[in-house]
């Protein structure tokens, strides 16, 4: 059919989407499109010492699309290497969050080189995002860390 399900919204960090035929069409296979926000809830925003705050992104991971981080290899399967030359010499943190938007690390970053390497040895494999953040900007980026 061509009508469209409701909004689906999972709390508990992984959703099962299972797409089903009324019979009527039999050909081979399947099409599905779909698009995909992450809402981490109950993140502390550290430099405004407020809680509570979310922080929402699409899959991508840009909120701000004006950076050009690079992070390589990504996949990685420990060191991770983060290049932005738009950040060269700003203060910003780093907070790293596993799938259930838990802060495993935060990194603060004074006077950005342009490159800086970040170690995932210690985490277990899978999925991770690093939001990087100062009073001036916030940026998500995920990252497949495959142990």
């Amino acid at each position: 059919g061509s009508s469209l399900p409701p909004v689906l919204t999972s709390a508990g960090g992984v959703m099962l989407v299972r797409f089903t035929s009324d019979g009527s069409v039999t050909a081979p296979g399947w099409e599905a499109n779909y698009a995909a926000s992450l809402l981490f809830e109950n993140i502390t925003e550290k430099s405004s010492g407020s809680k509570n705050k979310m922080l929402q992104g699409k899959e991508s991971g840009m909120l701000n699309e004006s950076f050009n981080i690079s992070l390589f290899p990504n996949p990685t399967d420990g060191i991770i290497q983060m290049n932005c030359e738009e950040l060269y010499q700003n203060d910003f943190t780093i907070e790293i969050h596993n799938l259930e938007g838990m802060v495993v690390q935060i990194i603060q970053v004074k006077e950005f080189t342009g490159n800086l390497e970040i170690d995932f040895s210690a985490y277990s494999g899978g999925i991770y995002y690093l939001r990087l953040f100062n009073e001036d900007f916030v940026d998500l980026q995920k990252v497949i860390y495959t142990r």
